[in-house]
């Protein structure tokens, strides 16, 4: 007896040519057993840490600690991991994916294929990068064409806008693994946004056929209301229908896109395959097609042996910079600096993949403020007489935090100043993550000197670069920094739209670092509005949140405005808090803020009309003329008056 469900969705789509839509979850039936998105993701982890653990003997089980994280949180989308591994490793990264490419096609495809034959298929349109939708095709000769990239989608628009294509267009929106530069796996490669074609083909098809979404979660749809501009093309749609496995309900966003259809929409909990077979009109008791040696191992198996592969292939230098880069994107940054301190410990080799490991190190370091460290400027050395774009950029901050308190800010302001002038020049020829790094690391420089509010056009560019690179992180970062500025500088309102879109990107991804910038840059705003009593709360935050993550520089910066608020406004009792606080963190503190510490306790002394307090005053603006402090100079002084 024919399930009703079966029928129904039958009625629905008859005599009607359909698009399917298909997900990851056809091809995770037998034999074809593909992995969804998390298994592939926890293949690839292991054989990348297993790689790097052989390499340099590293006996910590990181891609176990790595996963339990993945698994206890929801910060850690595995489109986030794959940002910084295609950050790390470019196309390489992709040729992991490739061991997706099998030819042990299941139910879904043969029914598909079958559908495809009989002329029902107005197109097929899959999330999925494998091949197995083609391979079915291919066995039973129907022809089709595959638009996978920016080419392939503009020449099936084009054919669109003269005619139907004479071959079934099969739209793969993420790509292809026969071809890498397709691929759409990352975080930032979503946030850029698709190909104008695609959605010009995409629009084509939602207005004029009905979908049908087989094997497809509907997880898109979570971060993206309108994707694909699917909840757009509502009015004019003829509709959908959406099968979901039974026993797995359809998430809530999917619902949501169902009311928003109307009648047009109907949702069915049924197996996909059999609803395939029975559209297409196979019996349902259709023995399946024999899938080959029986010898042979089983696909996942094929699959996991062939990431491994790929793992041991990858150079030990770059297995290690993305096994730290997946660490440092949970934000266990302790376990990332290990990784990259074993690697960099090793022989060193002449090798581009060895150079930008050394850069991931020093980089590593110089965000814990580590400043002072010898065998990291000795790397730093060896970076700028390699040609590394940020080896002067690394250079310039340790010299500035190391070096200007024996030689003056003097050198170092004035470049600060030429780089908020120039900045569109001197980053010109730096790809986008470099160009923001770049101008990040500046405004930590400037940190040390009173922000320097000139910096803003600069954090404007690099705002810019980051949000077309689709890069989250950076420009959340960037944001953070540029909302300080504008802070200083009395652009309260600016400054307090920055940190809300920088504070839901920390929020959402769980970047503390961030998070604690922005909450410093909230610190500064309500001082500005004269909200004292919350403008110390939010420096006491910014302080609790760096010092478990050891940013001694964030640590810093916010006890600097703790103990302003506390001399401006406070009294004795208050003074003392901040005082003790700072001495208890001695070793977080940098020679700029301790001249301009000295500045604000000799502000209080004024206030509690302490004698001694000009003459501290002005023994304050004569030592901050010496070594290029004019900010604080001029603040002595006025002051003085």
């Amino acid at each position: 007896m024919i399930p009703q469900v079966l029928k129904d969705i039958a009625a629905r789509l008859s005599s009607k040519r359909i698009v399917i839509f298909a997900g990851a979850g056809i091809s995770m039936g037998p034999p074809s057993s593909l992995p969804n998105w998390f298994a592939l993701n926890e293949w690839i982890l292991t054989a990348l840490y297993d790689r790097v653990g052989q390499a340099f003997g590293i006996e910590e089980d990181y891609s176990k600690i790595l996963l339990d994280y993945r698994n206890s949180s929801q910060y850690y989308p595995p489109d986030y991991q794959a940002q910084f591994l295609e950050e790390c490793a470019g196309n390489r990264y992709f040729e992991a994916l490739t061991a997706l490419d099998i030819e042990d096609t299941n139910r879904c495809h043969t029914a598909i294929t079958k559908l495809a034959k009989s002329g029902r298929l107005a197109a097929i349109v899959t999330t999925n990068f494998d091949r197995l939708i083609e391979h079915a095709l291919d066995i039973v000769d129907v022809p089709y064409a595959v638009a996978s990239d920016t080419t392939g989608f503009a020449s099936l628009d084009e054919a669109y806008q003269q005619k139907d294509p004479e071959t079934l267009p099969v739209v793969k929106i993420h790509g292809s693994t026969d071809n890498l530069d397709s691929l759409v796996d990352t975080r930032k490669q979503r946030r850029r946004g698709r190909a104008e074609a695609l959605n010009r083909v995409l629009a084509h098809l939602l207005q004029r056929f009905p979908f049908l979404y087989a094997g497809f979660s509907g997880a898109d749809f979570v971060h993206d209301k309108r994707y694909l501009g699917i909840w757009d093309a509502a009015e004019v749609s003829p509709g959908f229908c959406y099968l979901y496995q039974p026993g797995n309900p359809p998430k809530k966003e999917v619902s949501e896109l169902k009311e928003h259809y109307g009648p047009k929409a109907a949702l069915f909990e049924v197996d996909a395959a059999e609803a395939l077979e029975y559209l297409a009109g196979i019996p349902p008791l259709e023995p399946e097609a024999d899938s080959g040696d029986e010898d042979a191992d089983p696909a996942p198996v094929r699959i996991q042996n062939s990431i491994r592969d790929w793992a041991d292939r990858l150079s030990p230098w770059l297995a290690a910079r993305m096994a730290a880069a997946l660490q440092e994107a949970a934000s266990l940054r302790v376990n990332a600096l290990r990784i990259l301190k074993k690697a960099a410990q090793q022989k060193p080799e002449k090798t581009e993949d060895h150079l930008l490991l050394s850069a991931d190190w020093v980089k590593a370091r110089l965000r814990r403020a580590r400043y002072d460290d010898i065998e990291m400027r000795s790397a730093i050395r060896n970076l700028v007489n390699q040609g590394h774009p940020l080896g002067f950029y690394y250079q310039f901050i340790s010299d500035a935090f190391v070096m200007s308190q024996v030689t003056s800010a003097d050198a170092y302001l004035k470049y600060c100043r030429q780089f908020a002038q120039e900045h569109v020049t001197l980053l010109a020829d730096h790809p986008p993550t470099l160009a923001v790094d770049a101008v990040l690391i500046i405004s930590q420089v400037a940190s040390l000197y009173g922000e320097l509010p000139e910096l803003v056009p600069a954090l404007r560019f690099a705002c810019d670069r980051a949000e077309q690179n689709g890069d989250d992180v950076r420009l959340a970062t960037t944001r953070a920094e540029l909302a300080i500025r504008l802070a200083i500088d009395g652009k309260l309102d600016q400054a307090e739209s920055m940190v809300h879109a920088a504070m839901a990107v920390a929020r959402e991804l769980q970047e503390r670092r961030v998070a604690t910038t922005t909450i410093y840059a909230e610190a500064l705003i309500r001082e500005r509005r004269g909200e004292y009593g919350k403008a110390i709360g939010s420096g006491h935050m910014a302080y609790e949140q760096a010092v478990r993550d050891e940013l001694r520089l964030c640590m810093s910066r916010a006890l600097l405005v703790q103990l302003r608020l506390a001399c401006r406004y406070g009294g004795q009792e208050n003074v003392d808090m901040a005082q003790h606080q700072i001495n208890h963190g001695f070793e977080h503190e940098f020679w700029g803020h301790s001249l301009e510490r000295e500045l604000y306790e000799a502000e209080f002394a004024k206030r509690s009309q302490d004698p001694n307090a000009k003459a501290r005053l002005a023994a304050i603006a004569d030592r901050a003329r010496s070594v290029g402090m004019e900010w604080i100079a001029l603040e002595a002084k006025r002051l003085l008056a």
